[in-house]
């Protein structure tokens, strides 16, 4: 799994097996910490070998197609699945 533009490895394990939930952090806390942006839904990663959660704010996932090796946009770099016709984070076509 890529997450903006990076193979998503546990740090602990070097694992690369993720299950990704939606979180959203309770605002009142969050704004009293400085936390405000945590109002919106985060997306939390979960190692399924090690349990160690990574957190990202807007992440933009790719799964591998079949042969594990997604493309390369030409514009901006960022990683796009071979089911995908069109780059997800600045629409240019493959």
């Amino acid at each position: 799994m890529y997450v903006n533009g990076h193979v998503l490895r546990c740090p602990h394990c070097r694992g690369e097996d993720f299950e990704r939930t939606r979180v959203t952090l309770d605002s009142s806390r969050s704004s009293f910490l400085g936390f405000d942006w945590s109002d919106e839904d985060v997306g939390a990663f979960t190692c399924l070998t090690y349990g160690r959660m990574e957190w990202f704010r807007e992440p933009r996932v790719v799964k591998p197609d079949r042969s594990g090796k997604p493309a390369d946009c030409k514009r901006c770099g960022i990683l796009i699945a071979a089911t995908d016709d069109a780059c997800p984070n600045c629409g240019e076509p493959k």
